[in-house]
This record gives structure tokens, C-alpha cells and sequence, in this order.
């Protein structure tokens, strides 16, 4: 028996006391026997898992693969929904400011169809006086020329052509 000094005096290891017929062979053979039921049962945990796995605990590829694409499925509509009401947001926009620039578009074609009136009238004014005065001339002429034979016929007498 192996004795171990300390400070309080000779103590015996637990397994000199417990164990006295205990040999290093025969510790290395419980120990190994430890480290193979240890092995078995890390072994059988993982067949565990392993079965789980193949036998439907956890979905197989082909389910996770529609989830997947179902998830993105969803997000794809999300964002469609979003780029959809977005769109017709801005036609909205769009259409109100299209709206505002017609009614501008038609206040400046009234405003310029009125000075196109406008302008009309006053051309045509012009026109007629510019016909008012030329009827004067023509009708000055007309007395002139009516008068000029007289004129020459009495222009003749006094010079005694006639």
C-alpha cells in the first residue's frame, strides 16, 4: 500500500482504500471498458439523430425546397404589390398633373383664340377701311375721268379747236 504525505499527516489514495486488490492492468481494463460503453453510447445517440433525420423528423430536401420556393413566392408578390401600388400611385400623380396641364393647355388656347378673334376683327377693320378709302378714290376718279371729256371738250371750244 502506497501512502501519500500531506500537511495533516499520511492519507490513502480512494482506490488503495476502496479497491485493494486493484492492479494497473486491471484499472486500464475498467477504464477501457469505460471508453467503449462511453463509444456505444455516443454511437447509438447519433443513429439516433441520424434516423430522426432519415425518417421524417426533419422535412427532406425536396419539402424544404417547396418551402423555399413558396417563401419566395410570397416576396415576389410582396414586392409586386409594392411596385404595383407604387405605379399606381405615380399614374395617379401622373394623371393629376396631367389633368392640371390640360386645363392650363385649354386656359392658354382660349386666351389665344381670343386674341386670334381679336386680331381678326381688327384686320377686318382695317380691310374695310382700307375698301372705304379706295371706293372714295375710285369714286374721285370716276367723277374725274366723267368730268375730263366735259373739261376737254370746253378746253377745245376756248381754244377754238372746235
Amino acid at each position: 500500500m502506497r501512502e501519500q504525505k500531506g500537511t495533516k499527516g499520511t492519507k490513502m489514495l480512494f482506490a488503495e482504500t476502496n479497491f485493494p486488490d486493484a492492479t494497473w492492468p486491471l484499472a486500464m481494463q475498467v477504464l477501457a471498458g469505460l471508453l467503449g460503453l462511453l463509444g456505444a453510447y455516443v454511437l447509438i445517440l447519433n443513429a439516433v439523430v441520424v434516423s430522426r433525420k432519415a425518417f421524417g423528423k426533419t422535412p427532406p430536401l425536396h419539402d424544404q425546397v417547396i418551402e423555399l420556393r413558396n417563401q419566395f413566392a410570397r416576396e415576389i408578390a410582396r414586392i409586386d404589390a409594392d411596385l404595383r401600388a407604387n405605379i399606381r400611385d405615380h399614374e395617379q400623380d401622373d394623371a393629376q398633373e396631367f389633368s392640371t396641364l390640360r386645363s392650363e393647355l385649354r386656359g392658354v388656347e382660349a386666351k389665344l383664340e381670343s386674341k386670334i378673334a381679336d386680331n381678326n376683327s381688327a384686320s377686318e377693320r382695317r380691310v374695310d377701311g382700307i375698301y372705304e378709302r379706295l371706293n372714295d378714290i375710285n369714286k374721285d376718279l370716276t367723277a374725274k375721268i366723267e368730268d375730263q371729256p366735259a373739261r376737254i371738250i370746253g378746253l377745245l371750244k376756248n381754244t377754238g379747236a372746235i
